[in-house]
């Protein structure tokens, strides 16, 4: 983990607000934009055809999902601490991002963990280059 922190600092991403995903256009102080989130989505769509997953029911929104049970676990059930992550006003609305089995959370686990590896291999070529 230290050596990716250490990499993302080495480009310039070494600020939490920092956008990690960088868009070729520029803001009006020339600062690098983040990509947009249908960008994302053509990125990730990609990275899953890549790895053999084209045709599922995997998205940047299940892995926003799967993220919440994450975090969600890991505070030990802190509902509250979900919700200001993932930017919900509403618990309701965090409520319903935890709405799914064991089963599959462990699947979206192991594919999040593989796509963020083959992301972090392919930041050069669709976002730092």
């Amino acid at each position: 983990m230290q050596a990716l922190l250490d990499w993302l600092k080495s480009k310039g991403i070494d600020d939490k607000n920092s956008p990690l995903f960088l868009s070729q256009k520029r803001t009006t102080n020339g600062d690098l934009k983040a990509i947009s989130r249908i960008q994302a989505h053509r990125i990730f769509k990609d990275l899953f055809a890549q790895i053999g997953l084209l045709g599922h029911s995997y998205s940047t929104h299940s892995m926003r999902k799967t993220m919440a049970a994450y975090i969600y676990d890991m505070t030990g059930g802190k509902i509250e601490k979900v919700a200001a992550v993932l930017g919900h006003k509403s618990l309701n609305s965090t409520l319903s991002y935890l709405s799914f089995n064991n089963s599959d959370i462990d699947k979206a686990n192991f594919l999040t963990g593989n796509l963020f590896l083959v992301t972090c291999l392919s930041l050069k070529v669709y976002c730092l280059s």
